[in-house]
């Protein structure tokens, strides 16, 4: 049951996140396709190759619930190295984003997107810490101490 709540929770939250963005006139610049690709492309891509199928396998088993307590603190660890992989993603992104911006002052009509890139990959890295990566991480912590309460 607490597995389902947690669904549920996800959902109502990114959906009403969504929905303000999507109907929002004001939130609409903050939707920005290249950075949030970088972001999920590259962040995702360094999470891949540090944990691998392992952690694919218990980010898996803790959104399920199926997690076993021994595995809890290993799950943790690889819903903290997922959070790390999207923030150096972010920093890539906005790094990115300001040499772009710094090799087109000449020009400021060209400025926009280079700084929408820089600001926007770390807001997509905070959306995924908040709504993937630290639920991920206190569930599998609470299953590891459950493990060890229970035994």
């Amino acid at each position: 049951m607490n597995v389902a709540f947690r669904i549920v929770g996800f959902f109502v939250a990114f959906a009403l996140l969504g929905a303000v963005v999507l109907l929002s006139t004001q939130f609409k610049p903050l939707i920005n396709i290249p950075s949030l690709l970088l972001v999920i492309g590259v962040g995702g891509a360094g999470w891949l190759l540090a944990k691998g199928s392992r952690g694919l396998e218990l980010a898996a088993k803790t959104l399920v619930g199926t997690l076993h307590s021994v595995d809890g603190a290993e799950a943790a660890l690889v819903a903290r190295s997922g959070n790390r992989a999207y923030w150096w993603a972010a920093l890539l992104g906005t790094l990115i984003g300001l040499v772009q911006m710094l090799q087109r002052l000449d020009d400021p009509s060209t400025i926009g997107p280079a700084v929408a890139m820089a600001l926007l990959c770390p807001f997509y890295a905070t959306l995924f810490s908040f709504f993937v990566w630290n639920p991920l991480e206190g569930a599998a912590m609470a299953r590891s101490f459950q493990g060890r309460k229970d035994s």
